[in-house]
């Protein structure tokens, strides 16, 4: 949303340089962007949550940690929160419920990770 929002892009749709990004796309990328979110009201890499702490005892690797399951990280979360944030912004009518809630779990999320220092 911030790309489409830049004087250089929004000049280059203007001059017929590059199309303008349909807003049917966008509302396919929110659609997985809420499809994605975690129980835990987090985001993970590449896909949801689906299993347990115990996988991680099968783990193969010696090297890698925390590698068996795709747990939800603050980058992924915040990344994800922002797309919703801005889309919301811009199309207000799409989906409103439920991009508010999975925003509510999202901050819910960030609150009960960070700790005291502040940082996550």
């Amino acid at each position: 949303m911030a790309l489409m929002d830049s004087p250089l892009v929004m000049n280059a749709v203007k001059k017929g340089i590059i199309k303008g990004i349909q807003p049917s796309r966008l509302y396919d990328a929110v659609n997985v962007i809420l499809t994605l979110q975690n129980e835990d009201g987090g985001w993970a890499t590449y896909e949801n949550n689906r299993g347990f702490g115990w996988y991680e005892q099968l783990n193969p690797s010696e090297v890698f940690g925390d590698i068996m399951i795709d747990y939800s990280y603050v980058e992924c979360s915040m990344a994800s929160m922002t797309a919703l944030a801005d889309f919301h912004e811009k199309f207000p009518h799409h989906r409103t419920k439920e991009i508010t809630f999975a925003l509510r779990r999202g901050a819910q999320f960030m609150k009960s990770i960070q700790r005291e220092d502040g940082s996550w």
